[in-house]
């Protein structure tokens, strides 16, 4: 209860005129990291409160919600912007985990194999629920310079963004946070848009499911930031035992560490919090 309490206490976009979104990133930006946490972790909030927020930074905002599987996303824009952040698994919902538990490779009409529970909650809000066309009819009114589709997510937000984008026909760029692996190696290798992933120190999502060649062939995709345990970026691109493919470093990862830590460097702010502070000041 602490952290869903903490998602409504969280000051989100604090000090944002010191950090503005660049729009025209074509490559890595830490400060469109920070804004993509914020969208990410206020997407795990109520529309009310969503909409208070997106509407003080010069927003609109679409919410679309998958009735069969539970996936929700909301899509904000305004003239310079577009973006779409996915709600990660919420604590208390049974169809989340229910998803997020179907972990059965399946196909995936873009290349690969994918979890079969991460594919069905996309198409539900991408097909079924519409997301897809409203995307394209919205990029058509962007100006030519700002067709950039930014997507983001935390958890199985993230998962599904990665989908998004991958099924998406344009450009995109991605900032996931605590993403669990969505593909196989197919998937990987067929995989081409811009995607940034986040690892908070001992984040257990993020080795989920577990990379077993044989049964679960799981793989990331994305270049990834590491935040260590002081949330600083430990480097980008980094091969470390927070990355490690195989139940050896699953396990190790469980053995060696604070059990607590596990969970609550998965909680969804507490992402955006560390990588602010990697944020140049501009005092």
């Amino acid at each position: 209860f602490r952290s869903m309490r903490h998602l409504y206490r969280y000051k989100y976009f604090q000090d944002h005129e010191k950090h503005p979104f660049d729009t025209q990133a074509t490559d890595f930006s830490l400060n469109n990291a920070w804004w993509l946490a914020e969208f990410s972790a206020l997407a795990t909030t109520e529309p009310e409160f969503v909409k208070s927020n997106m509407g003080r930074l010069g927003f609109q905002v679409r919410f679309f919600y998958g009735k069969k599987t539970d996936a929700e996303c909301f899509v904000a824009w305004n003239h310079e912007v577009m973006l779409v952040a996915f709600r990660g698994t919420e604590v208390f919902g049974l169809k989340d985990w229910l998803t997020d538990i179907k972990c059965k490779l399946a196909f995936w009409p873009y290349g690969g194999r994918v979890h079969v529970g991460f594919r069905n909650s996309f198409f539900e809000l991408w097909n079924v629920q519409g997301l897809g066309d409203f995307i394209k009819f919205k990029m058509k009114a962007m100006p030519t310079n700002s067709r950039t589709l930014w997507l983001t997510g935390h958890s199985l937000g993230a998962a599904l963004a990665t989908l998004a984008a991958d099924a998406f026909e344009g450009q995109a760029q991605v900032y996931t946070y605590g993403s669990p692996r969505v593909g196989d190696q197919s998937f990987q290798d067929d995989f081409a848009q811009k995607t940034y992933r986040f690892v908070n120190h001992l984040d257990i999502v993020t080795n989920l499911p577990p990379h077993i060649t044989s049964i679960l062939p799981y793989y990331h995709v994305g270049d990834l930031s590491y935040l260590d345990k002081n949330g600083q970026i430990n480097g980008r691109e980094i091969k470390s035992w927070a990355d490690l493919d195989g139940r050896v470093g699953f396990w190790d990862k469980i053995v060696k560490s604070n059990v607590v830590r596990l969970f609550l460097d998965h909680i969804p702010t507490f992402y955006a919090e560390n990588i602010k502070k990697n944020l140049p000041s501009q005092e």
